[in-house]
């Protein structure tokens, strides 16, 4: 064999081993365990909201943006719009489904706005993980003073990772309440009136309890 094929079949070589090693990290960075994935998220938070940076009142939106800049990565919005709106979503059109997530995101954003600082009150005890093929749930406990209040996180696998569908709270399911609300709403009033009313920031008055 020539010098020059040797180093050709050299380079080649060295291609193929350093497209293998690229490709391994790839993949283990998309299999992250669902466990790693919800205390990442957790960490990203706490890690906010006690940075000092952002303690003043007058910060307190940029303290929300950010919050909500790092809950963006790792919930998915579209499979928890979908499955609160139940039957209904399958009227919609594409646009009429992309403006229902937009709505139903604000609608998430206005419920934890105001408790979010609770957060640096708390202490997170991790449990156990249970693992499909591309389903997960991760057990968690929220200690507070006083109390423990079990919250069971729900994940589906994505191309970009985990990714939260749903929460358990206290064995009550986060989605499955949005859809008992929704479904009660719209036997009152059309889904048009519905989606007004949550463009208005009137979501107090548009949910039937």
């Amino acid at each position: 064999m020539s010098a020059t094929k040797e180093k050709r079949n050299l380079l080649v070589w060295l291609i193929a081993v350093t497209s293998l090693i690229l490709l391994m990290t790839a993949k283990q960075a998309l299999a992250a365990r669902p466990l790693e994935d919800v205390k990442g998220l957790f960490d990203k938070v706490i890690g906010i909201l006690h940075n000092p940076a952002y303690q003043a009142s007058e910060q307190k939106s940029k303290r929300l943006q950010l919050i909500e800049q790092a809950i963006l990565g790792h919930f998915d919005y579209d499979e928890m719009a979908k499955l609160s709106l139940g039957q209904t979503w399958d009227t919609l059109n594409q646009a009429q489904q992309a403006e229902f997530v937009e709505v139903f995101k604000d609608l998430l954003k206005s419920s934890y706005a105001n408790r979010i600082d609770e957060l640096t009150k708390t202490e997170v005890a991790y449990g156990k993980e249970t693992e499909n093929e591309d389903s997960a749930e991760v057990f968690t406990t929220i200690i507070r003073a006083n109390d423990k209040i079990p919250v069971n996180f729900r994940l589906l696998h994505k191309p970009q990772g985990w990714l939260i569908y749903d929460l358990e709270i206290e064995g009550v399911s986060m989605v499955g309440n949005f859809n008992s609300l929704l479904s009660r709403t719209l036997k009152v009033m059309s889904y048009a009136k519905l989606i007004k009313c949550m463009h208005e920031k009137a979501k107090e008055n548009c949910l039937i309890r």
